[in-house]
């Protein structure tokens, strides 16, 4: 079976797409309701799985790697997906590095509302493991530019 074949399986077997039940939607973080809910985050916290998700991500992203671009998670299943790209892509030549936004405020520490190595002008590539209607990841890029980085 292919890596495609493998994770489809996968997602059936263990049944990562769930159906609503009648009457009951899935409340989305958007505020929005769905019949369907696609939950990849066993997939992405597997180490029996995790690279059926990584392989096309890095086939996908190799035409676009460079020095000084940073990848940067959607809270919540996006910063280990980040992780795990980090861990992958460190045998290539490219030097990769990654940033998380925050979307909260946050009370403690250094209160930044985005962590890692970053300069304003830089290029963030924002990356979640779904999306439905985007707002997770809007909230993410709004952080992201208001620290003056370009995504």
């Amino acid at each position: 079976m292919t890596d495609k074949q493998v994770l489809a399986a996968a997602i059936k077997k263990h049944g990562w797409v769930k159906q609503a039940e009648p009457g009951k939607p899935f409340l989305l973080a958007s505020g929005k309701t769905s019949e369907i809910y696609v939950d990849l985050r066993p997939a992405i916290l597997s180490t029996r799985y995790v690279h059926l998700v990584l392989v096309p991500m890095v086939q996908a992203l190799a035409p676009i790697l460079r020095t000084d671009l940073i990848l940067c998670g959607v809270t919540m299943s996006g910063l280990p997906l980040v992780g795990s790209l980090l861990h992958r892509l460190s045998g290539i030549s490219v030097e990769v590095s990654s940033c998380v936004a925050r979307t909260n405020e946050r009370d403690h520490g250094m209160m930044r509302k985005v962590e890692g190595d970053v300069l304003p002008g830089q290029e963030v590539l924002v990356i979640d493991d779904v999306a439905t209607s985007g707002t997770s990841i809007m909230k993410t890029v709004n952080v992201l530019r208001q620290h003056g980085l370009v995504v």
